[in-house]
């Protein structure tokens, strides 16, 4: 869909639609109230600022979108993203189904990371690396990984 039409849906249509981008209703409803939008940067824009101020709380409403790397999913942008790892190994995708949970149990939300064009080598090693971090530390790097898939999306919605 252009820019352009998506300026002119109604709120209940475009909301959806950025919903997909990032599943946190606070972040979308306030990138919605910007409309109408000049351009796909006034968007990025705005989205990557209002991202910056997302509380704990929608950050891990947003994780909730996610399905776990290397989970079959029928979401077609994480399936797409996450492609590094249909290729993998079976046994290092067992390790990353493994890895995926010991993670959940230590921060209490999936594994989070701008997997596009990366390897399913890449993206467990990044998963070993992470699972050092302090819970605090994790929180803002997942962060940081959801606001890259964001600006990552709002591109291939608007294109």
């Amino acid at each position: 869909m252009t820019l352009q039409h998506w300026n002119k849906l109604d709120e209940k249509a475009a909301l959806e639609a950025l919903l997909e981008v990032c599943h946190c209703q606070r972040w979308a409803k306030d990138v919605l109230r910007g409309r109408p939008y000049e351009s796909l940067e006034k968007v990025r824009e705005s989205a990557e600022k209002l991202w910056q101020r997302a509380s704990k709380n929608d950050i891990q409403e947003a994780f909730k979108g996610h399905p776990r790397i290397g989970q079959k999913t029928a979401n077609p942008w994480a399936k797409k993203e996450q492609g590094g790892m249909d290729a993998a190994a079976l046994e290092l995708q067992e390790k990353m189904r493994i890895g995926n949970g010991e993670f959940e149990r230590k921060f209490g939300h999936v594994f989070l990371t701008c997997a596009t064009g990366k390897s399913a080598e890449e993206m467990y090693t990044e998963l070993q690396r992470r699972m050092k971090n302090h819970p605090e530390l994790e929180l803002e790097e997942a962060k940081l990984e959801q606001g890259k898939i964001t600006l990552l999306r709002l591109e291939k919605l608007f294109t």
